[in-house]
């Protein structure tokens, strides 16, 4: 998919975070971990605001979404984190173990028998 043609206008609308939901909560967990923690951030969405805060706490952060649209918009916001475009019930999550998960936002989107 050739996504330099639409990308560019799409971004604005992705990439803005709608809103800092979260974000404290987020902050307060993840300096409960140690310095340098690797997480996975599960239905990471644009990265903003969740991913943003896990790595301005320092932490070694992976992400996953399904969205092709929402993975684009996180490696511009966020380049250098690693994102798999791919769903989370069949994620190989890395082949990797992790300090600490956070699925903000996901779980409300899955059907019930996944939660």
């Amino acid at each position: 998919m050739d996504t330099k043609r639409w990308l560019p206008s799409f971004l604005p609308v992705v990439a803005a975070p709608s809103s800092a939901v979260g974000a404290r909560a987020v902050r307060d967990w993840a300096r409960t971990l140690p310095s340098g923690a690797t997480v996975i951030d599960l239905g990471c969405g644009s990265g903003l605001p969740i991913t943003k805060v896990l790595v301005g706490e320092g932490l070694k952060v992976y992400a996953i979404d399904a969205a092709m649209s929402l993975a684009a918009a996180f490696r511009h916001n966020l380049p250098g984190i690693p994102i798999a475009c791919e769903s989370v019930e069949v994620s190989p999550f890395f082949d990797r173990m992790f300090d600490g998960v956070v699925a903000w936002g996901l779980m409300f989107l899955l059907l019930p028998e996944a939660q």
